[in-house]
């Protein structure tokens, strides 16, 4: 009787542990910038949260700007940002979410 109630605690914890790891895993929705109809753009006319958020990176300035529709009338941004020879590209939404970064 009792090895039958460690055998069924053993299988409950495997049970749980592994719903645990599901709940835990990250739902990445790839995000397309849409190249052809992105237009560009001088930095001084950036939204200020998107300047913002591309001014988080201690370092960088931005070197290019493009803006792009996205579903529904929303925008998304494409920031390039530099120092030295590195150069970042971020996707960023209206809100100031970085959304990607690609170096």
């Amino acid at each position: 009787m009792k090895i039958l109630r460690i055998i069924v605690i053993l299988i409950g914890i495997g049970a749980f542990s592994t719903e645990s790891t599901y709940a835990q895993a990250k739902k990445i929705v790839p995000v397309e910038f849409n190249e052809t109809s992105g237009k560009s753009m001088v930095a001084t006319q950036l939204p200020s949260k998107v300047k913002e958020a591309a001014s988080k990176y201690a370092g960088y300035k931005i070197k290019k700007a493009f803006v792009s529709q996205y579903k529904r009338n929303k925008k998304l941004y494409k920031v390039q940002i530099a120092r030295g020879p590195i150069v970042y590209e971020l996707i960023i939404n209206e809100k100031g979410k970085v959304i990607e970064s690609r170096e």
